[in-house]
């Protein structure tokens, strides 16, 4: 599932630095991967699907994120968008 992996990714990868205004200057999230465990990712990644994302569970495990965490490894940090649009 797309949410799912996109969610997991960005705790592990974190998020590009964007410029959001002139006033505002630019917002990025760091990158977790190094200091987390798979275990912290799907509870954490739980806790906001359930909290902010409209549902009323979410049953991300360990294992998942060992997966994504290994195709993130292997293909790279956002090479995978182009695939599911369609480019």
């Amino acid at each position: 599932d797309t949410s799912t992996f996109n969610a997991i990714a960005v705790v592990l990868r974190g998020l590009p630095k964007q410029q959001e205004s002139l006033v505002k200057g630019s917002v990025a999230m760091t990158s977790f991967s190094d200091s987390i465990s798979d275990q912290d990712v799907a509870d954490l990644v739980n806790f906001a699907n359930t909290t902010w994302g409209n549902k009323t569970s979410s049953n991300i495990t360990a294992s998942e994120v060992k997966d994504v965490r290994e195709q993130l490894n292997d293909d790279g940090y956002l090479n995978h968008i182009g695939e599911e649009v369609g480019n």
